[in-house]
């Protein structure tokens, strides 16, 4: 993440969490999907949270805070997309399909950069699989749960929508955080 370059990780953590009030607008603008009141009522402490926190903060930053709430935008705008796709009747998107796709895209646009930024690690790669015989199986390993998480991402998009995922997404944070 850019905004980390000019910001503390506590305070981009912060920003952060204003991504399902993103998500819902969104969703609004995109799907037309209304939430209830209560719901919009819930968001606005968040919101009110964020921006008390920005006029606070010691090391706050312009730069570092517009790209990090572009990330907010980015990361509601592919749940609400992703959640659209695969409620749409007329599109019929599986979520299986829809992780297929995503990922190729995806591939076909960190490969190149990962091969020209991170040349010495893709070597450190090699290196490690030749000398390490757990080095495979745990690669394998963490891409399989990157998959599963990916797909309960979806899954919850289909199911709930944008804006509980991302709800969700920070209750995730609080937990970690707590249990840490």
């Amino acid at each position: 993440m850019a905004s980390l370059v000019f910001l503390p990780a506590s305070f981009a953590q912060a920003v952060g969490s204003a991504t399902p009030a993103f998500a819902a607008l969104l969703a609004y603008l995109i799907q037309g999907r209304l939430e209830s009141g209560l719901t919009y009522a819930a968001l606005l402490p968040i919101a009110v949270g964020v921006m008390l926190s920005s006029g606070g903060e010691p090391l706050f930053n312009a730069t570092g805070t517009a790209l990090q709430l572009l990330a907010c935008a980015a990361r509601a705008l592919r749940s609400v997309l992703a959640a659209a796709l695969l409620t749409d009747k007329s599109e019929k998107f599986h979520p299986l399909t829809l992780l297929a796709w995503s990922s190729l895209f995806a591939a076909l646009q960190l490969l190149p950069v990962a091969a020209l930024t991170e040349s010495e690690a893709l070597a450190l790669a090699v290196k490690l699989h030749a000398t390490h015989a757990s080095f495979a199986p745990l690669v394998a390993l963490s891409c399989a749960l990157a998959f599963l998480v990916n797909l309960s991402n979806l899954l919850i998009s289909k199911q709930l929508g944008a804006l509980t995922l991302q709800v969700l997404g920070n209750l995730k944070n609080v937990s970690a955080v707590s249990a840490a």
